[in-house]
């Protein structure tokens, strides 16, 4: 029952029965340009389709959405650019509900295994302790922000959860790499992985960002 206008919208879901065998299809909102990933890949020595001023839009696109899934108490869990996809030049709608989950009453989720799952793209306590939450949906954030700031680089971090933990305990983050403007990642991105998690932003103060920063740019 998610309806946002940067969400992608869900239909319904179809059983069929094939060869003794039972398959369940989503029907969702289809958008032709595909995940951010490929678009940012695509594009990104067009000046005009990734130039900063478009992808504070999209990240405001995003913000709205997270803000709207917390609203609705649910976490997402795959944030990143794959999981974004670009409804036209100006606008992205966030997919992939299938870590989606809704928290307990501490607000925090648990699972019990990080087997075959994007950790580099999980917050520390994440990673350490499968605990989930809507700051932990901030940490990804940022990650999917430097993914679109750097123009669809891919997070250069270790692969091994033990060896990714120290690593971030160390202090160890994405740095800032061109094409990124040190000011967006300062201000914008880098907040998002404060180890605390009470320390990260709100999606609220996020979006108070972005219009801060668009107004700068312009």
């Amino acid at each position: 029952n998610l309806r946002h206008e940067n969400i992608v919208q869900f239909y319904c879901l179809v059983e069929s029965d094939q060869e003794g065998k039972n398959y369940q299809y989503m029907v969702m909102e289809y958008l032709s340009l595909g995940s951010l990933q490929d678009y940012l890949l695509t594009n990104k020595d067009d000046q005009f389709l990734t130039s900063d001023k478009k992808l504070l839009g999209f990240a405001m696109d995003i913000a709205k959405g997270m803000d709207y899934l917390e609203s609705q108490q649910v976490i997402h869990r795959d944030l990143a650019a794959r999981n974004v996809l670009v409804a036209s030049a100006d606008h992205v709608k966030i997919t992939d509900f299938g870590l989606a989950q809704k928290p307990n009453q501490g607000n925090y989720y648990i699972i019990r295994t990080l087997r075959e799952l994007p950790i580099r793209w999980y917050a520390i306590e994440s990673i350490e302790k499968g605990k989930f939450s809507h700051k932990s949906d901030v940490w990804s954030y940022g990650v999917t922000l430097w993914e679109m700031f750097t123009r669809g680089l891919s997070p250069d971090l270790p692969i091994d959860g033990a060896i990714l933990i120290q690593t971030l305990k160390h202090g160890t983050r994405l740095m800032c790499k061109a094409p990124c403007k040190h000011f967006i990642y300062s201000r914008l991105i880098r907040p998002c992985w404060d180890e605390d998690p009470s320390m990260r932003p709100e999606f609220t103060r996020i979006m108070s960002v972005i219009s801060e920063l668009s107004e700068e740019i312009e």
